[in-house]
């Protein structure tokens, strides 16, 4: 008898076939095993980072943000403020008087003579009037002294107001000024409190002004002769016609001078230790629209 016969099983091989599968053929693609889809379900899922792996700017990028907002607002707050507080202007030197015109040699007075007219005829029953005195000759007007020193040219640029301004020299008789509603400025006295600048009143040379300056606070009797100045002084034909205005004089205060009083027109300066109100008001009756007005036909 065969084994077949018998029933006999051939023995289990040393390697096992799988289930379904035909001895000695590989696995069906169609079912994985469980490695490959315990693989795959890793795939699919979402990828956790961890916290360690999370790079500083990520991490911290709020906090940064924060903190460049601040350093931005203090900078801006920085510029404003060094704005706010920087000088209106700076003087590099300080003027000192220069040199004058020299006194012009006087006329000589020239005495008339009225020559006698020839005897006429006296009227019948007439009665002499009664004799008149001989006017006496008028003496011819002397030469005026031209007041002042000429000063440098330094420009006529416009600028805004919240421009620091460098003078050469001060007080200035020219350069760089303001053009805004308050430059030039009104005519008028301006008292020791009043917050006036070279940037406004240059602007005013530039239109035949003349500047009656003023170092401190002077006492009121000084204050009030300054105002005369101020108000008395004869303007030109062109301001009282064509302007409307007495004269083109204004006064004010202005500290950084070598002496307590100044008269200033444009290029041209009278720098005096003490007051002298003649002086001031013979300074601005021949300096209104100098020869060297720069812009002329202007109030």
């Amino acid at each position: 008898m065969t084994d077949k016969k018998k029933g006999f099983e051939p023995p289990a091989s040393s390697t096992p076939t799988p289930t379904g599968s035909p001895a000695g053929s590989t696995p069906s693609s169609t079912t994985p095993p469980s490695g490959s889809r315990a693989a795959a379900r890793r795939s699919s899922a979402p990828v956790k980072v961890s916290p360690e792996s999370t790079g500083f700017l990520e991490k911290y990028r709020f906090l940064l943000l924060i903190g460049l907002v601040v350093v931005g607002l203090g900078a801006l707050g920085l510029v404003f403020m060094q704005s706010a507080t920087a000088a209106p202007y700076t003087c590099t030197t300080l003027m000192t008087p220069g040199p004058v015109e020299p006194a012009p040699t006087p006329r000589p007075i020239i005495a008339l003579q009225s020559i006698a007219p020839a005897a006429s005829v006296a009227p019948v029953a007439s009665v002499d009037p009664a004799a008149s005195p001989t006017p006496a000759p008028s003496a011819a007007p002397q030469p005026t002294q031209r007041l002042g020193f000429v000063a440098q040219d330094l420009g006529q640029a416009h600028v805004s107001e919240n421009t620091s301004i460098t003078y050469a020299y001060c007080p200035p008789t020219s350069v760089a000024h303001f053009a805004s509603d308050m430059a030039p400025l009104p005519r008028r006295f301006y008292g020791p409190n009043d917050d006036v600048r070279p940037g406004n009143w240059i602007h005013n040379l530039e239109h035949g002004y003349v500047v009656i300056a003023y170092k401190g606070e002077p006492d009121a009797a000084t204050l009030a002769e300054l105002e005369r100045v101020v108000t008395e002084a004869r303007g030109t034909e062109f301001s009282t016609q064509s302007c409307g205005l007495p004269n083109k004089v204004i006064g004010l205060r202005f500290d950084d001078m070598t002496t307590d009083f100044a008269a200033l027109s444009w290029d041209r300066a009278l720098l005096l230790e003490t007051l002298d109100a003649e002086q001031l008001q013979t300074f601005a009756e021949q300096w209104q629209e100098s020869p060297v007005w720069p812009e002329p036909n202007v109030c």
